[in-house]
């Protein structure tokens, strides 16, 4: 999702793609130290809609499943 997001041009990184709503600020980062050093999904500032920050059959994502909630 997030390789998708960096090529859409600047306004519709701007979408929530759970919700479609529109994020005035663009998404938050979620970052947990000690669970990955790093940004470990995105959510909506305006839904909390969670999405993964990498593509399916990352070694990473798996990191992110338990707080997404979804593979």
């Amino acid at each position: 999702m997030e390789d998708l997001i960096e090529e859409l041009p600047t306004e519709a990184k701007h979408v929530c793609p759970v919700n479609r709503c529109r994020m005035p600020m663009g998404p938050q980062a979620a970052i947990f130290p000690g669970v990955y050093e790093g940004i470990l999904y995105w959510q909506c500032p305006v839904c909390a809609g969670t999405w993964h920050r990498w593509p399916p059959h990352h070694p990473l994502r798996k990191f992110a499943v338990p707080f997404v909630g979804r593979e």
